[in-house]
């Protein structure tokens, strides 16, 4: 199995605040992409990591100092969405992938369940007690949470629409997908089916996979996540740790 680490974006928002990638934020003195990495190589159940950089990537590069980590570099990143990142990292893949955004932090027992539950599927860890993470970061949840619906066999039904209520989403996308290795070049095609797809946000796209029959699986979990968006969410999570 391989691990692919979206980190090319700016993070805009926290950058122009203290001048920091969004991936480089620390958690006791640990920044958050070398958590995941971290975390992945102590689980010893991946073959390759992958890190698709593109601001400021030397950085990213020198803060984790690791000669068995390829990474991709994203040029446009300042142009398009992170959906490009995704397309341009799955060129490297051909196995069983993971999927992870960067900007997160995450219980690494969430990446031991998807080892334990993959099949076929695509999986898609969504976190159930959302709303208490939502009160955390004080946030808008009518303005910042995104619908997601499963059915009773838990295969998502609908994901990334705008919601009219707080009681609508069935839990909250996690930015963690796995990809199986039979499902990697159907997915492949549709995301380089129409080149604006490289400016949608991947929910958006997941969406997409929805509609064009993709079966991808729920996993519901309380394990502990957190989304830095902004340097008001970093802020906040410091207060708590």
């Amino acid at each position: 199995m391989d691990l692919l680490i979206l980190a090319a974006g700016k993070g805009s928002r926290i950058y122009n605040s203290i001048g920091i990638n969004k991936c480089l934020l620390k958690i006791k003195k640990t920044t958050l992409i070398e958590k995941i990495v971290n975390d992945a190589e102590s689980l010893k159940f991946f073959d390759k990591i992958k890190v698709v950089v593109g601001f400021k990537k030397k950085k990213i590069i020198k803060r984790l100092n690791k000669k068995n980590i390829l990474y991709i570099d994203n040029k446009d990143f300042a142009k398009k969405e992170m959906l490009h990142s995704l397309s341009l990292g799955l060129k490297y893949c051909n196995n069983d992938t993971i999927i992870s955004y960067s900007d997160i932090y995450y219980s690494k027992q969430i990446l031991k369940i998807i080892k334990k539950k993959k099949n076929t599927r695509i999986l898609l860890p969504i976190l159930k007690n959302w709303r208490k993470i939502w009160k955390r970061r004080n946030k808008d949840m009518l303005k910042d949470c995104e619908s997601l619906t499963h059915n009773k066999k838990l295969i998502l039904t609908e994901i990334g629409k705008k919601i009219f209520s707080i009681k609508e989403p069935m839990g909250q996308y996690m930015g963690i997908i796995f990809i199986p290795k039979s499902q990697i070049n159907r997915f492949k095609k549709l995301i380089y089916k129409k080149k604006k797809f490289e400016k949608m946000h991947i929910s958006h796209l997941l969406n997409i996979a929805v509609k064009n029959k993709f079966k991808i699986q729920c996993i519901p979990t309380k394990k502990y996540w957190y989304e830095f968006d902004d340097i008001a969410d970093y802020n906040n999570f410091k207060k708590k740790v």
